[in-house]
């Protein structure tokens, strides 16, 4: 009778064990999802924030990029040194790919890319 009780005794606390892990990982479990729910607002506005500031410089951007501002600039006596090349100043060149030892015997597989190089300062005749 005392094996009975003893056996009996021994299961339960393995039971017990056991279940008292699994409600101990199941309340880690809440307590982390409650970590995030806590911490989910400030993420949005900070997430808010980061969109407004992006919308905020590309519109700062695109209004110093624009034809009526850089024409503003050109005038300004600090970028008075620049200007547009004229066609004679515009050097065009082509490119070349890289040249593997296999390309050497096959010259019909190289292609070339137009280069256009524009010097800002006048040409020397």
């Amino acid at each position: 009778m005392v094996k009975k009780q003893r056996k009996f005794l021994l299961k339960m606390g393995i039971c017990l064990g056991v279940v008292s892990v699994v409600l101990y990982q199941h309340i880690e479990e809440q307590n982390q999802i409650t970590a995030l729910k806590i911490a989910l607002p400030s993420a949005v506005k900070e997430l808010r924030l980061l969109k407004e500031k992006a919308t905020r410089l590309r519109y700062e951007i695109e209004q110093f990029e624009s034809p009526e501002h850089l024409l503003i600039l050109a005038n300004k006596n600090e970028y008075s040194h620049l200007k547009y090349p004229l066609a004679k100043e515009v050097i065009a060149m082509n490119e070349s790919s890289p040249v593997l030892e296999e390309d050497l015997t096959a010259p019909s597989r190289r292609f070339s890319l137009p280069i256009t190089i524009a010097s800002h300062a006048p040409m020397q005749e």
